[in-house]
């Protein structure tokens, strides 16, 4: 089971780990999913890039669709690459991503 606590959040692109938590965003959200790939895939497009667009910040650095060399989207399929390689069956697919979501909101 993977877990992502989204409870509090940095959607300010490029401003890493170290934003305090006056400056994150409060989401209040914790999802899980079975699969690692499809769960980081999920909360980059549907909590992370959506408070950044939001906000009017560029999203390209963690949309995990930009699949430009280096971007977020490039590392996540390579990730998958080598975890399909193994014979995982992960996927970024959104017909068949499957995550839970507990928000308090």
């Amino acid at each position: 089971m993977n877990i992502v606590d989204a409870i509090y959040v940095n959607a300010l692109p490029k401003d890493g780990p170290k934003t305090p938590y006056s400056h994150a965003t409060e989401t209040n959200i914790i999802a899980a999913s079975v699969d690692p790939v499809a769960i980081d895939y999920w909360a980059s497009k549907n909590i992370l890039c959506r408070i950044a667009a939001e906000n009017g910040d560029n999203t390209s650095t963690m949309d995990p669709d930009n699949t430009s060399k280096g971007e977020f989207g490039d590392w996540l399929r390579l990730s998958l690459d080598e975890l399909k390689a193994a014979d995982y069956p992960f996927t970024v697919d959104l017909e068949r991503i499957m995550v839970y979501v507990d928000s308090t909101n």
